[in-house]
């Protein structure tokens, strides 16, 4: 019985004091930076879901391909099909990915985060004093 009004007040304490979403909430890039130390953290901390999982994918990925290249030059032998330096260029292929790729998470997300109260603003209605651009003679 505690329990139950211990939860009635504290949901009722709640929708008395809450408070309403700010629509003039911005990003702030430097913490965008911050965070995107964090492969796709700067997306998660801007709320763009998809870009972070499309950014963490491409970094799986390219250490995948990194990491089978390396093993493949680590272990050649006559019978492989590609030759030794040919592994060695496509395993240090795939370390420049991890780098661009993380790189242009950061870039993004800064730039994200500059751009983040862009839409509201497109969105918001221009007040003219004159209708249509043209003006009243009487």
């Amino acid at each position: 019985m505690l329990f139950k009004g211990f939860f009635i007040l504290t949901l009722i304490s709640n929708l008395i004091f809450s408070q309403d979403i700010d629509t003039t909430i911005q990003k702030s890039p430097k913490k965008a930076f911050i965070y995107s130390f964090i492969p796709s953290g700067g997306q998660i901390y801007n709320g763009k879901w998809l870009k972070a999982v499309i950014v963490i994918g491409l970094e799986v990925v390219s250490i995948q391909q990194w990491n089978r290249y390396r093993d493949a030059h680590n272990n050649w032998s006559d019978e492989s099909p590609l030759t030794k330096h040919q592994y060695l260029e496509k395993r240090n292929k795939y370390a420049w990915w991890i780098w661009f790729v993380y790189m242009f998470g950061m870039l993004e997300a800064v730039v994200d985060a500059h751009l983040y109260p862009f839409e509201n603003i497109m969105k918001a209605d221009i007040q003219n004093s004159n209708q249509g651009g043209q003006e009243e003679n009487e």
